[in-house]
């Protein structure tokens, strides 16, 4: 084969275009074709950074600061309910808040009151001492310069006579208006209903009683002289 067909079979080859034919046997080694450089591969486009992740705000690194504590106040002390204004104590009308004379005066009368709990007038009521002669409460009336001790329960229905309104030497039982006399005992609405009397002096700035001078009436009932009824007993 010449020389051209040579360089006809290594440009096939080349080329890839065919198989280059073997050299004969004894002839001329083939001549190599000069490699040409390979291109040079295009420079790779340079990719974007990935964008960097955003930082961590601060509050993943350090826990937010708590909020600061409430200041504790001190409880509160609940104001005192206001006071109930005192109520006047009632008038006595006994001699317990004075020291009365102990032991019977000269005559075995017993000291009850002292003398200006009874004013002209007027009357007071006072629990019998100990020792008397009857129990529970008498009335003394003041009268025109003397004294009267009558039994305070009313022969009616045990109102309370002493505190009643009087009228001359009469007094009226506020209850239901039956009226005594004090200065003997007798009821004007029913003469078989007196109140027991007792006798009464006053000396060394008290008063004094003593012996029972009339008996009085354990009945009680009868008609209500304000008009209503009862039930006697």
């Amino acid at each position: 084969m010449g020389f051209r067909s040579l360089l006809k079979e290594t440009a096939k080859s080349l080329l890839g275009r065919g198989e280059p034919s073997s050299p004969r046997a004894g002839g001329p080694a083939p001549v190599s074709a000069p490699q040409r450089p390979a291109p040079a591969a295009p420079p790779a486009a340079a990719r974007p950074a990935a964008p960097a992740a955003p930082a961590a705000p601060a509050a993943a690194a350090a826990a937010p600061e708590a909020a600061p504590a409430a200041p504790v106040r001190p409880a509160a002390t609940p104001a005192a309910p206001p006071s109930t204004p005192a109520r006047p104590a009632p008038a006595r009308r006994s001699g317990a808040s004075v020291a009365l004379p102990d032991g019977p005066d000269a005559d075995g009368y017993l000291a009850i009151a002292p003398a200006d709990r009874v004013s002209q007038g007027k009357s007071g009521t006072f629990p019998l001492p100990a020792g008397a002669s009857g129990t529970g409460i008498v009335a003394i009336f003041r009268h025109e310069g003397r004294l009267y001790c009558i039994d305070n329960a009313c022969t009616h229905e045990d109102g309370p006579v002493g505190e009643g309104e009087i009228n001359g030497c009469r007094v009226m039982c506020p209850y239901h208006d039956w009226e005594f006399d004090f200065t003997t005992g007798a009821c004007t609405n029913d003469p078989e209903r007196p109140l027991a009397t007792y006798s009464v002096r006053e000396h060394d700035g008290f008063l004094w009683v003593g012996p029972r001078l009339t008996e009085g009436t354990l009945s009680r009932g009868g008609e209500h002289n304000d008009g209503m009824e009862t039930i006697v007993r």
